[in-house]
């Protein structure tokens, strides 16, 4: 595995883990590299990626704009279409702020268009974009109340999430969503979604992952009340 492998898997492992003031510590440093060669470009650029989703989930709008033209830079000089993949996402989450899911899902299909699947190596991975891809589509199913697509999407997603614990614990919260919107009606079908989403909160705690924590207990406790409002995503927005 070579060094700019290694630190993709770093960083990485940082996002996973809520390790913010690390990640963005990195960041930092790799502003300062002068190696301009387009895997160093490529994992630059997931770095800097990672550091604007930091920056939004935080509500640093500066934070926000700076990260994303950092990424948007080393990302035209890796000359590496997974980068350029990936920092589509914002685009696809403004059209769903503005409630444009159809919209949201034609930046999607534009972002399935760019991923190279011809190598393994490539920084963010095929297998990760194929992820998000599945997850955002279903989002915006799940917000249009068009469960079943969401649930289809969910589960394609989980193909792309085998060995990574916390989307794993995301894509079965997207999961259990759509089984107890899709039955407001049925206690059975309430009861199992509580049970797991107060499971998904317990696994979630065991390995840090903060906002998982959140989403997942304030889901549990919508379904607690069978409320078919006050639910939030598994998504940082």
């Amino acid at each position: 595995m070579t060094e700019h492998e290694n630190l993709a898997l770093y960083v990485a492992d940082l996002y996973e883990h809520g390790k913010d003031d690390e990640l963005f510590n990195l960041a930092e440093r790799l502003l300062e590299v002068s190696d301009e060669s387009a895997e160093a470009a490529a994992v630059r650029a997931e770095v800097f990626r990672l550091a604007r989703v930091v920056s939004v989930r935080k509500g640093d709008q500066v934070g926000t704009e700076v990260w994303g033209a950092h990424a948007w830079t080393a990302a035209m000089l890796s000359g590496n279409s997974n980068v350029a993949a990936a920092l589509l996402l914002p685009q696809f989450f403004v059209l769903v702020g503005l409630g444009a899911f159809a919209e949201g899902r034609v930046v999607l299909d534009g972002m399935l268009s760019l991923i190279d699947d011809s190598s393994p190596d490539l920084v963010p991975s095929a297998a990760l974009l194929h992820r998000l891809y599945e997850e955002k589509t279903a989002f915006s199913f799940l917000s249009e109340k068009r469960y079943a697509d969401a649930e289809n999407c969910y589960k394609r997603a989980l193909n792309y999430a085998r060995t990574l614990r916390r989307a794993q614990l995301k894509i079965r919260g997207g999961l259990s969503l759509c089984s107890y919107l899709a039955h407001p009606d049925s206690s059975e079908v309430a009861v199992a979604a509580e049970t797991e989403m107060l499971d998904i909160a317990a696994e979630a705690n065991e390995h840090g992952y903060m906002d998982v924590i959140g989403w997942a207990t304030q889901n549990a406790t919508v379904m607690a009340a069978r409320k078919t409002d006050g639910w939030i995503p598994f998504e940082v927005t």
